[in-house]
């Protein structure tokens, strides 16, 4: 099996998950999803630099690279 269809059946899995919990359980999930990108927000920016550096070079236009580009703001939001 490859790794596109593990990826599809931990989605189906997860999927599943998600539709059984709790809106406590889903809500406890977001807060901690939120202070894991806000605990590693310098990092995510800086891999973001180089997403919109590699976008730029393979022609994407300036409109596209805006809605790509992270900032701390965004991520707050």
């Amino acid at each position: 099996m490859g790794y596109i269809d593990e990826l599809g059946q931990k989605v189906v899995q997860a999927k599943r998950r998600i539709a059984s919990a709790s809106t406590g359980e889903k809500n406890a999930v977001l807060i901690k999803i939120a202070q894991i990108l806000r605990e590693n927000t310098d990092f995510i920016l800086e891999e973001n630099e180089k997403d919109i550096a590699d976008a730029r070079q393979n022609g994407i236009t300036e409109t596209m690279v805006d809605r790509l580009r992270l900032t701390k703001e965004r991520i707050e939001g």
